[in-house]
C-alpha cells in the first residue's frame, strides 16, 4: 500500500508585492469611496473624511499617487471614467464635477439636485447616468452640459449600471432594485427578494447581472431581473462593490477587508482579502489581469494577475488522486482518497514551511478540521511515497477557508 503525505502548503492572505492585491501609498489617511480607470495606467480615487472631499490621481498605474486641486468641499462617493480624459465625479449635495483632461483640472456642472449622489455610470464621454437619495436619477446625454433627474420617490440609492445603452438598473435601500428598458425615460420596481440594503450593481449581459449588499448578500439574475436568486457569499459582511471582467469571472468587496472571487458565475465565491478592520468600498478593472480596489484610511490595492496568487506552488488538477469537498469550506472539510490508505500523514504549514497541524488518517477518506485557520487560499499537495527522500509523484489542489 502506497503512503500518501498531504501538504497544505500556506495561508494566502496578502501578501506584499507576490499575491493576488499588493496595497500601495495613495498619500491620503482619508476613506476612499469609489476608483476608477481610464485604462491601466490613468485613474483616480475619490473619498472624504466625512465633512471634506478628497481625490487622489496616478498616471503610471499607481506607483505614484498625487493629490488633485477640485472646485467643491463636498464630500466625494462616486467616480467614472469612460475614456482616458474624459471622467466624472459625483458628491454630497448634488455636485457633479467633470475633467477633460485625465483628472488634472475639475470644472462643475449644473445638476439641478441638491440630493447626495452615491453612484455614477457613463456607457461613453457623452452618455451618463447618477443615482442618489430619495430615489433620484440624473441622466445626461451631452456629457453632463444638461442634467434630466427624476426623482422615484423611493428609497435611497446607491449603485447604477447599464449594460447598454437602453437597458440599466439601480439598486439601494431595503433590497431596492429599479430596472429601465428606455434609456432611463421610466423605470420599474423588481422583486429582489431581500430586504437588504443593496450598495452594488453590475451586468455581464442584457440579462445577467449580480448585486450585492448587507449581511453578505450577493443576488443573480439570468433573465433581466425577472427572478433574483440569492448566492452563498460565506460571510455576513457588508458588501459594497461588484466588477466582473468576464461572464463568469467577477469580483466583490466589503468590510473587513473582504475580497471576494468568483470563476463559475457565483456558484462559488474565493476569499482573497486582506483582513483586519478596513472596509473595501469599490473595486475597478482597467483590463482582464489588472485590476484596483479603495477604501478606508486611504487604502488602495492593486492586482496584475486578475486576482491569482503568484505565491506558492501551481495548482495541478489533472490528477484524481484525491478530492477535497467542501471547498471553499468554513470549518471542517473531508479529503477523499481514490485508494484505500494506511498511515497516511496529513501535514499542515504555514507559507514558511513551518508545521501547525498534523493528523494521520486511514481508510478512503479523512476529516480535516480547519477550525481557528485564517481565512485565505491553502494550495494542498499530494505526494506518493510521500515520507522518502524523493517522492515519485506530485499533484496539488486549492482549498479555501474562507
Amino acid at each position: 500500500m502506497k503512503k500518501i503525505l498531504l501538504i497544505i502548503i500556506g495561508a494566502l492572505n496578502w501578501m506584499p508585492g507576490n499575491a493576488q492585491w499588493t496595497a500601495q501609498t495613495s498619500g491620503t489617511a482619508y476613506y476612499l469611496y469609489s476608483v476608477a480607470f481610464g485604462d491601466a495606467n490613468h485613474g483616480c480615487a475619490v473619498g472624504n473624511d466625512t465633512l471634506t472631499g478628497t481625490m487622489v490621481r496616478t498616471v503610471n498605474g499607481g506607483s505614484n499617487w498625487m493629490g488633485v486641486a477640485v472646485p467643491t468641499t463636498s464630500p466625494f462617493y462616486g467616480v467614472s471614467f469612460p475614456s482616458v480624459t474624459t471622467g466624472y465625479a459625483v458628491a454630497d449635495t448634488g455636485v457633479i464635477i467633470k475633467t477633460n483632461n485625465g483628472g488634472m483640472n475639475w470644472n462643475l456642472q449644473n445638476s439641478t439636485t441638491t440630493h447626495t449622489l452615491y453612484g455614477v455610470y457613463f456607457l461613453d464621454t457623452l452618455n451618463g447616468y447618477c443615482a442618489g437619495t430619495y430615489g433620484s436619477i440624473l441622466k445626461t446625454t451631452d456629457g453632463g452640459t444638461n442634467w434630466a433627474i427624476q426623482n422615484i420617490g423611493t428609497n435611497h440609492l446607491y449603485s447604477v449600471h447599464f449594460p447598454t445603452s437602453m437597458v440599466g438598473y439601480a439598486v439601494g435601500n431595503a433590497g431596492t432594485i429599479l430596472k429601465t428598458m428606455d434609456g432611463g425615460t421610466s423605470w420599474t420596481f423588481q422583486t429582489s427578494g431581500t430586504v437588504q440594503k443593496l450598495r452594488g450593481v453590475y451586468f455581464t449581459s442584457i440579462d445577467t447581472g449580480y448585486a450585492v449588499g448587507y449581511t453578505g448578500t450577493i443576488l443573480k439574475t439570468m433573465n433581466g431581473g425577472a427572478t433574483w436568486t440569492a448566492q452563498s457569499s460565506g460571510i455576513t459582511n457588508i458588501l459594497f462593490s461588484v466588477k466582473f471582467i468576464s461572464a463568469t469571472t467577477g469580483f466583490v468587496t466589503g468590510t473587513a477587508g473582504n475580497i471576494l472571487k468568483t470563476t463559475n458565475g457565483g456558484i462559488s465565491w474565493i476569499y482573497q482579502g486582506i483582513g483586519g478592520n478596513n472596509t473595501l468600498r469599490s473595486v475597478c478593472f482597467a483590463n482582464a489581469s489588472i485590476g484596483y480596489v479603495c477604501g478606508g484610511a486611504g487604502t488602495i490595492l492593486k492586482t496584475t494577475t486578475g486576482g491569482v496568487s503568484t505565491v506558492g506552488i501551481l495548482e495541478n488538477a489533472a490528477q484524481n488522486d484525491f478530492t477535497i469537498a467542501p471547498n471553499p469550506l468554513s470549518l471542517q472539510t473531508t479529503v477523499s482518497f481514490a485508494e484505500e490508505q494506511k498511515n497516511t500523514c496529513l501535514l499542515i504549514t504555514d507559507v514558511l514551511g513551518n508545521e501547525v497541524k498534523r493528523q494521520l488518517a486511514t481508510g478512503k477518506s479523512a476529516t480535516l478540521d480547519m477550525t481557528g485557520f485564517a481565512k485565505g487560499i491553502y494550495f494542498v499537495k499530494i505526494v506518493e511515497d510521500g515520507l522518502a527522500a524523493s517522492p515519485t509523484h506530485l499533484a496539488n489542489r486549492k482549498m479555501v477557508v474562507q
